[in-house]
């Protein structure tokens, strides 16, 4: 009988040891995620930026992305606000944006806001020599306790799909 009580020690320990950990590399559930991509180009800037903000382009290299229905009307300008539509594993995310920075060709800044998460993005252009340098940097900041926990497990993911995202987008514009 005394080798359940160990393992149910050992188990209960191995439990605490982990939560600490993940305590402690989520900066005690600080639950912000960032992220940073840029990708090059061999397209002019105003091309790049049109598959920034026109939906029927965005669905073709954001994965997941279904819709963008306009809340305020339909002029891309800083204060635009927008219900985004995505679907991931089959699950529907409706998901409030508004556009916080705009220079046509050059900058976008956005932040969406969920029942999970708040986000900040920027889209940073620079052109030259016939291309463009997309700069794309996010924060993610998540709202559930076990969400904030858990981000350093779910950052590289999301890393990964920004990745593969701008890897589309560079594919499309140059093919």
């Amino acid at each position: 009988m005394k080798w359940v009580k160990w393992i149910a020690t050992a188990i209960f320990a191995l439990a605490i040891i982990s939560f600490v950990a993940l305590l402690v590399m989520s900066n005690f559930a600080e639950g912000k995620v960032r992220g940073e991509v840029s990708v090059t180009i061999a397209k002019p800037a105003a091309q790049v930026f049109t598959w920034l903000v026109t939906p029927d382009k965005l669905a073709q290299w954001l994965e997941g992305f279904q819709e963008s229905v306009p809340l305020n009307g339909d002029s891309l300008r800083v204060g635009t606000r927008s219900r985004e539509i995505l679907i991931s594993r089959d699950e529907r995310f409706e998901m409030e944006m508004e556009i916080t920075e705009l220079e046509p060709n050059r900058l976008l800044g956005y932040h969406i806001s969920h029942e999970t998460f708040e986000q900040d993005g920027r889209y940073f252009l620079a052109e030259g020599n016939g291309q463009t340098t997309v700069q794309f940097t996010s924060v993610s900041q998540f709202k559930p306790f076990m969400f904030r926990l858990l981000s350093p497990l779910i950052a590289p993911s999301a890393q990964a799909q920004q990745e593969k995202n701008f890897a589309a987008l560079k594919r499309l514009l140059e093919n």
